[in-house]
């Protein structure tokens, strides 16, 4: 049987790469971004999704320290294909531009988020991440609309298509679960830690999510999740 396996690693640091070599497995080291292959992926991106972008725009995105990070130019351009107009394009651009690194990028994301779509449910987006970071294995969307008890799906709707490039989907059970680290962080700092108040915040999640499972009849999901919650 022959196994294959990758490992990723954030941070190439002295341990890692020495861990990596006495294994003797062939390493690739991603480069920052050049200013070609900026250029490359920002008009690959207008031409997929049908958009134009003015030269001198194209310039500003390649010549900023941000978008060497490849994740960071991408989540960027996939939110100007979503929100931008030709008017605002410039502004959003520089908007964008003021995050100095990838979690102030998410934490705009999480602000954009909860503008747009908490006109009719309040701290919907705090809910609803929070509520995929704390479980164990993700939540269906069954689960969050009756933990949530929502009013309407006119709010949840929009924003489970805005999280969809973030989540993954267990086929088995049908939960969601963020696939993304950064995502997560940016999340847990701006909803859970660093003063009292986000703290309660958090508890009194849990403590919902709680009391909904063990109002449920025995389930394997109950068993999954309810363990993990108390502790």
């Amino acid at each position: 049987i022959i196994i294959s396996v990758n490992l990723s690693a954030i941070n190439s640091t002295k341990t890692t790469q020495k861990d990596i070599e006495q294994c003797n497995w062939p390493v690739l080291f991603l480069e920052q971004f050049s200013i070609e292959e900026k250029k490359n992926v920002i008009k690959t991106n207008l031409l997929n999704s049908g958009r134009n972008m003015a030269n001198h725009l194209i310039e500003k995105l390649c010549n900023t320290n941000q978008t060497d990070n490849a994740l960071f130019l991408n989540i960027l351009l996939d939110q100007l294909r979503i929100e931008a107009s030709h008017e605002n394009l410039s502004a959003m651009i520089d908007n964008y531009l003021e995050c100095n690194n990838i979690i102030e990028l998410f934490d705009k994301l999480l602000a954009n988020w909860e503008e747009t779509y908490e006109n009719n449910e309040w701290a919907l987006v705090r809910k609803v991440i929070g509520g995929l970071i704390v479980s164990r294995y993700g939540l269906s969307e069954i689960e969050i609309a009756s933990i949530f008890r929502f009013t309407s799906n006119l709010n949840w709707v929009p924003l489970s298509l805005a999280l969809k490039p973030f989540i993954v989907m267990d086929c088995s059970s049908g939960t969601l679960r963020i696939h993304s680290r950064v995502l997560r962080e940016a999340a847990q700092r701006r909803y859970f830690v660093g003063n009292q108040q986000r703290e309660q915040a958090m508890k009194q999640l849990v403590e919902q999510i709680v009391n909904w499972f063990e109002q449920q009849p025995l389930s394997n999901r109950k068993i999954a999740e309810l363990p993990h919650l108390y502790f």
